[in-house]
């Protein structure tokens, strides 16, 4: 087998999205648990390279944007659901989702989403980030009600940390949230 050398350099966007979606998790224990580790075996120094809203991702050619909470509520939603049996909506925080209709979709991971929903009346609530790559087909507006701000940590093993390719890459990734924290804020 020839082992192929890596450019992490030229990483783009799109790699590091789902890079940075494969742990979507505010709390390091769970986290460590997707990890296949324990909080003690994960290293959490470079904690916060990105940080957006929770947005709602919809097909503006079949539907209008939700313009109230109950609107919202009412909504069929489409999810994409993690191995361990949470949702993305996990994510919105600091609002009561008792209220939202159970998802009428749920998909195994992010990519899917555009093809569920264009064509049809859902409604994907997700991070403001992901329109800059995944969900860039789809139109975006806030939310009808205020929720809180959502961190997207990056995690690993704490045996990865003296690893020069790991540092390479996590140098690489801090380099390119940066670049694209600024212009993803304002759309």
């Amino acid at each position: 087998m020839v082992k192929k050398k890596i450019d992490y350099s030229a990483i783009d966007w799109q790699t590091l999205s789902t890079f940075l979606t494969i742990i979507e998790e505010p709390s390091v224990s769970r986290a460590a648990h997707l990890l296949g580790g324990t909080q003690s075996t994960v290293s959490h120094t470079r904690a916060q390279p990105l940080t957006g809203r929770m947005m709602c991702f919809f097909d503006g050619a079949t539907r209008d944007a939700p313009t109230t909470w109950e609107e919202y509520c009412a909504a069929d939603h489409l999810v994409a659901r993690f191995p361990d049996g949470g949702t993305s909506l996990r994510a919105l925080t600091g609002v009561d989702k008792s209220q939202i209709r159970t998802a009428r979709v749920s998909v195994p991971d992010f990519n899917a989403i555009p093809s569920f929903i264009q064509g049809a009346k859902l409604l994907a609530t997700e991070m403001n980030l992901m329109k800059l790559c995944t969900l860039s087909s789809l139109n975006m507006v806030p939310l009808p009600i205020e929720s809180d701000p959502l961190t997207n940590y990056m995690t690993w093993h704490r045996r990865s940390t003296n690893y020069p390719a790991h540092n390479r890459l996590c140098e690489r990734i801090e380099r390119i949230a940066e670049e694209f924290q600024q212009p993803a804020a304002v759309s």
